[in-house]
């Protein structure tokens, strides 16, 4: 199981958030390689060199890096050649909409298939049927997270479902 944390620009800009992310691993003895780091594609606009530190820090730490919200803010084929990203999330606005816009479509395949030959992590975000995720799994798309697979849950319905042993590895697509 992946441990996703959301990282607000202004918490990259802070000089010691990778110590406070380490000391917070060793508080809790949590593996750093559980641990995603999520940075939405708009932190990253403006301050690369101060990014581009803090990310590599967070590299040394062990833990993996994804991109949030990718395709809708300020992307850039610049930041996913020059940062350390593990992940890429696709940005629920093109998923949700392949089925029904031919454009929307082409721009899932096109970034399902970067995603791949730059050999990262791919999760489809806003995935609400079940004919969404058999066109991304015959794209290649390896994840998805939306209203389909689960609700939003909180952090105490994440540990109780964690702990309860139903884990989605168990999942079969027929289950989807």
């Amino acid at each position: 199981c992946k441990i996703g944390l959301k990282v607000l620009a202004s918490g990259l800009l802070q000089a010691d958030f990778p110590d406070f992310v380490d000391r917070a691993l060793r508080t809790w003895s949590v593996p750093p390689g559980r641990v995603v780091i999520g940075i939405h594609e708009t932190a990253i606009a403006g301050s690369l060199d101060r990014v581009k530190d803090t990310l590599a820090r967070l590299k040394r730490l062990g833990l993996r890096l994804g991109i949030d919200g990718f395709a809708t803010g300020a992307s850039s084929l610049s930041n996913l050649a020059q940062l350390p990203f593990d992940e890429l999330k696709l940005s629920a606005a093109f998923v949700t909409d392949m089925q029904r816009t031919a454009l929307h479509g082409k721009i899932v395949r096109a970034l399902v298939r970067l995603a791949r030959d730059l050999g990262l992590h791919l999760t489809a975000e806003g995935v609400a049927d079940g004919e969404t995720v058999l066109a991304l799994l015959a794209l290649g798309c390896e994840r998805v997270q939306g209203t389909h697979v689960s609700p939003p849950l909180t952090a105490e319905e994440i540990l109780v479902f964690e702990k309860s042993g139903s884990g989605l590895a168990k999942l079969r697509l027929s289950d989807l």
